[in-house]
């Protein structure tokens, strides 16, 4: 995991967007924790399998913990969901 975290450095210092994929929503909620602590500086979030609620995090956040479920959802017809532009 930390050379993940050291792309992940990486990727938000080129003010890109990073998505961890988790098994379970108890695991997403832990992991989005540590890595609050770990990148203070940016907006860290977690998906909550609502699509309304989701599409806003994922506009707002820098770095997105989710779900394979919740990520199948969101990423659903992205081309004409808005926050994917």
């Amino acid at each position: 995991f930390t050379l993940a975290i050291l792309a992940m450095n990486q990727a938000l210092q080129n003010h890109k967007k990073v998505v961890v994929v988790v098994s379970h929503q108890v695991i997403a909620q832990k992991r989005c924790l540590y890595l609050s602590k770990i990148f203070s500086r940016k907006k860290v979030a977690r998906t909550f399998e609502d699509l309304n609620k989701d599409i806003q995090i994922l506009a707002a956040a820098d770095l997105i913990v989710t779900t394979p479920e919740s990520w199948d959802v969101l990423t659903r017809r992205w081309k004409s969901r808005k926050g994917f532009n």
